[in-house]
């Protein structure tokens, strides 16, 4: 017996000393790989380029803090998650008073918060996405992590010279003559900074966070158990993991991000009113991407959604947004190739003669369509303003759809824009809200449906007509976005040759009537929104 304690105790020696050389040896192998992380003088020494104890350490590294990440968000939303049902028993088994709801939603919010920036990398990414589901979740939510968009961490000027020695074996001072320390932007996966190259270029230099690439498969775990937590405690499926790490790893690629725009040129060269800047590949790398500088003293350029700055420029705001619907209609019918991330911060407009000229940033996420989907989509288009139920329906058969009215109403009101918040001249109330979502949450199968059974391309093409929609609703929605699509999805199909006059006023005549078609309902909308937001939900559900 005496022995057998004896043997626990020596084995409990063991384990201390274990444990005690397991986490010097992390210090030891973490301090060394802190060095080569961020420190640009350690770069220049020669042995580090032998790559000997490198290939062993970063593993390492990576399984012990990324696991350590994924347990501190994943017991963040277990905590989360907890608050909230303690909640729930309170309010419905003891009967008390909903009244601390508002706390447990700040609580939570201030939690992630927390989480988020602790965290960096792709945290910051997944705390700007819920700032854009603002209607969706608690207000609390979208205003407490805003911060994240105002003040997205960002990597100071050491940091910066070790990107620039890791990438190019150079240091700043050899690369540019001037360079603004400050970031113009700073972004949830990368910032920009302003240069001048020695040879006398203006320079746009985008640098990407080496913490997103070296923690990024143990954040996307953390993000697909979040999700899962999530589904389990709402019902409900949340997200498409694998769509969103492809989207990542594609936005991390800076080397694709420079083919993408270099193609992206090419299909527009003939149009003189699309502008691509010019990226210098010569001092570009796998994280590191250098481009012309748009928007100099010389020759300004505003946001796309700057209506104030599009007319100083002396610009017409229709113009500008029809150009860039008709840019973007053209992206999902004629080329196939779809830029998936058209918001205002990457599109900008300038003065070119007297016309608009849009210049597009940012290439890296693109959706590729195959020319069976892109024509199939130009003939499905041509199908709803000809009024021909039986080419839509033969189009959603093809793929899968039953609800084929469903995918009618998703596509054609996506392209046509009311700002209903401003009606009546009030927000809509939380009451009238609540009992809208109701209602549409009867419809949640069918959109399920359609989010399997649609082509993931065409999932890229519905989000980034989303993101039109919202530009054009903030510059006064001057052009009826459904129009342009049909008419670019006809001239398509024709390949791009005039149609007979009469053909051409026939089908002239069909979009008007839909034109007028969205004008009484927009209108109906405006006028009578608190009646009709519940009377159109009730037809909506009861049709399908």
């Amino acid at each position: 017996m005496l022995s057998t304690l004896k043997e626990a105790g020596l084995f409990k020696k063991f384990l201390l000393s274990l444990t005690g050389v397991g986490l010097s040896s992390y210090a030891l192998v973490r301090s060394y790989n802190a060095l080569h992380l961020d420190d640009p003088v350690f770069h220049h020494e020669r042995f580090y380029y032998k790559q000997i104890v490198q290939p062993f350490v970063t593993p390492v590294v990576r399984v012990l803090e990324g696991g350590a990440r994924s347990t501190i968000s994943i017991s963040c939303m277990a905590g989360i998650a907890l608050d909230y049902y303690i909640h729930k028993i309170l309010v419905e088994d003891f009967k008390l008073c909903d009244s601390y709801r508002d706390e447990v939603d700040e609580r939570s919010a201030n939690k992630l918060l927390k989480l988020f920036k602790s965290n960096g990398g792709l945290y910051v990414k997944f705390g700007q996405q819920f700032v854009a589901m603002r209607g969706f979740i608690p207000d609390v939510y979208a205003d407490t992590l805003k911060q994240l968009q105002d003040k997205a961490p960002h990597l100071n000027i050491r940091e910066v010279e070790g990107v620039f020695i890791r990438e190019l074996g150079r240091t700043r001072q050899e690369l540019f003559s001037q360079f603004e320390e400050e970031p113009i932007a700073a972004a949830s996966l990368a910032q920009v900074h302003r240069a001048v190259t020695v040879d006398g270029r203006q320079v746009a230099v985008k640098i990407q966070y080496p913490k997103v690439s070296y923690y990024l498969n143990s954040d996307l775990f953390s993000q697909r158990v979040m999700n899962r937590l999530i589904s389990y405690l709402t019902g409900k499926k949340v997200g498409q993991p694998e769509e969103v790490q492809d989207a990542i790893l594609l936005e991390l690629d800076f080397i694709g991000e420079a083919n993408n725009s270099k193609r992206t040129k090419y299909n527009f060269r003939d149009r003189s009113d699309v502008h691509v800047p010019i990226v210098l590949d010569e001092i570009s790398g796998k994280n590191l991407l250098v481009m012309e500088y748009i928007g100099t003293r010389d020759d300004p350029a505003v946001k796309v959604n700057d209506k104030l700055g599009i007319t100083s420029l002396g610009l017409s705001v229709k113009e500008v947004s029809a150009t860039l619907n008709e840019v973007f209609a053209e992206m999902v019918f004629k080329h196939g190739f779809v830029h998936g991330d058209l918001h205002a911060a990457n599109v900008f407009v300038r003065n070119r003669h007297g016309r608009p000229q849009i210049v597009l940033l940012d290439h890296g996420l693109y959706m590729e369509l195959p020319k069976s989907v892109s024509q199939g989509y130009a003939k499905f288009w041509r199908a709803v303003v000809m009024g021909d139920d039986d080419g839509v329906k033969e189009y959603c058969d093809s793929l899968g759809i039953k609800n084929y009215k469903l995918f009618k109403m998703i596509n054609t009101f996506s392209g046509y824009d009311v700002d209903l918040s401003q009606s009546s001249g009030e927000v809509m109330k939380k009451e009238e809200l609540e009992e809208l979502m109701k209602k549409f949450e009867q419809m949640s199968d069918s959109f399920d449906d359609l989010a399997r059974k649609a082509p993931k391309e065409l999932a890229i093409v519905l989000r980034t007509s989303a993101l039109l929609r919202a530009i054009n609703i903030e510059l006064g929605s001057p052009v009826n976005r459904f129009t342009i699509m049909a008419r670019v999805a006809d001239r398509t199909i024709r390949g791009g040759e005039e149609a007979p006059l009469v053909v051409r006023y026939f089908f002239e005549a069909k979009i008007l009537m839909q034109e007028i078609k969205m004008y009484i309902i927009g209108l109906l909308l405006k006028m009578f929104r608190p009646f009709l937001m519940g009377h159109v939900a009730r037809s909506v559900v009861n049709s399908f």
